[in-house]
């Protein structure tokens, strides 16, 4: 298990902050250079902008160590 909590950043924000870069280079450099084939009819583009967020998701999930230190 890995502990990466940073005060502020849970691995939770870690993740979206790390997908929503992803997704941004992905959506230039890929879909708009492809336009033929990410068509709104064709939903591959969907597929690839989202399922880099969710295996990052999977990974982080099974290798974070859970926090117990956390006050609420």
């Amino acid at each position: 298990m890995i502990q990466i909590y940073f005060e502020v950043f849970n691995p939770n924000t870690i993740v979206l902050h790390i997908s929503i870069i992803v997704g941004a280079v992905l959506m230039f450099f890929v879909v708009k250079n492809y336009p033929d084939v990410f068509m709104p009819d064709n939903l591959w583009g969907s597929v690839i902008i989202i399922l880099h967020f969710l295996l990052l998701k999977i990974v982080v999930n099974q290798y974070a160590k859970p926090n117990v230190n956390i006050k609420t």
